[in-house]
């Protein structure tokens, strides 16, 4: 099942929606006072779960470099490391990705952001794909070891089901729909700093929403084509089209 904070970084979908800041502000890592009055207090549950996870990663990198200079065998440091941290747990599905990292317990895209945030730091190849497992909503990733790319559903390996840390084809039973990659060229929601580009999120006229493209072009859409990209309605490469973007 998915965790809809990470669906919108993590992934383009819906944030659960709090009213007001949650309360652990002594544990902020993003100061919140950019955003109060100026975006939405979704944009800063964004940035600061982003900043959280990579905060997370960053504390156990070195030991994951240090393993091995082999990705295959970091690749299995960083599984190790998730799967101990992680206690899979269907009532942590919706609360701030900061509830995850403090009981550590979390839901298929909880595995997947600190695979992912790992793989990250560890300088592996990885994205966040998206699908149907179990008639149900699912991600997980796929990765580039040695040159060869495999799919790995690091929430199944800690279920006790190794055949699904690592695969060259999708299994049976796991349907794709759209990847990290994807999401990240038209509308910069996945797994990567929010934080690092306030100004140009700040800077969004009302009613529209920030994206950019491959290339790295800022440029800003209409909430109704936000929408309907989310509903599989328009595509990145039309999206880009239609705004003349490259």
């Amino acid at each position: 099942m998915f965790r809809k904070v990470f669906l919108t970084t993590i992934l383009g979908g819906t944030l659960a929606a709090l009213s007001i800041f949650p309360s652990f502000a002594n544990t902020w890592v993003i100061d919140p006072t950019p955003y109060k009055n100026t975006t939405s207090n979704e944009d800063w549950l964004k940035a600061e779960a982003l900043a959280e996870v990579k905060q997370w990663a960053d504390a156990r990198k070195d030991a994951i470099l240090e393993s091995s200079p082999d990705e295959m065998e970091r690749y299995n440091a960083i599984v190790t490391t998730v799967c101990d941290f992680l206690e899979y747990d269907t009532e942590y599905a919706y609360p701030h990705i900061y509830y995850t990292l403090r009981d550590g317990k979390g839901v298929c895209a909880d595995y997947t952001a600190l695979t992912k945030a790992l793989c990250d730091a560890a300088e592996i190849k990885c994205e966040v794909m998206f699908g149907i497992f179990a008639n149900d909503g699912h991600d997980w990733v796929k990765v580039t070891l040695n040159g060869v790319e495999y799919h790995s559903d690091v929430t199944e390996v800690d279920a006790g089901i190794p055949a699904y840390k690592l695969s060259t084809t999708l299994w049976d039973g796991h349907r794709f729909e759209r990847s990290s990659f994807e999401i990240m060229d038209a509308l910069d929601k996945t797994c990567y700093s929010i934080s690092d580009d306030i100004e140009s999120r700040l800077a969004a006229p009302p009613g529209t929403v920030m994206c950019k493209s491959p290339s790295g072009v800022v440029f800003y859409i209409s909430q109704e084509d936000s929408v309907a990209f989310e509903n599989n309605q328009i595509t990145p490469q039309e999206l880009m089209d239609k705004y003349g973007v490259q």
